[in-house]
């Protein structure tokens, strides 16, 4: 169960910098959140959701655009991937479990 007070919403254009600070943070470092830019600037992305809990941004998924070859076949097919996907740390430490939100856990 997602904890009391949680928002899941669509990124903001106002929330990217502090979507790269809480991903480098995570991730403890920035690849990650380079990463987020890049898929923003090459016009995959299909959705970008971050978590707030009372006013604190604690989680952030990236889902995006990717083409899957079939094995046998060959033929293209477009498909959702999860991108970097963090709760912050602190939330972590404390037991509350985004993964029982939609945020990391029921989108796979």
């Amino acid at each position: 169960m997602a904890p009391d007070g949680l928002i899941l919403r669509e990124e903001a254009e106002a929330d990217r910098s502090r979507v790269f600070t809480v991903n480098e943070a995570a991730f403890k470092r920035p690849d990650e959140a380079r990463l987020v830019e890049a898929l923003r600037s090459g016009g995959v992305v299909i959705i970008s959701l971050v978590a707030d809990l009372n006013g604190t941004m604690i989680g952030h998924a990236l889902f995006t655009t990717i083409e899957v070859r079939g094995a046998r076949t060959g033929r293209k097919a477009p498909r959702w991937a999860q991108s970097p996907c963090f709760r912050n740390t602190r939330e972590r430490a404390s037991g509350r479990d985004l993964r029982d939100s939609l945020l990391c856990g029921h989108i796979r």
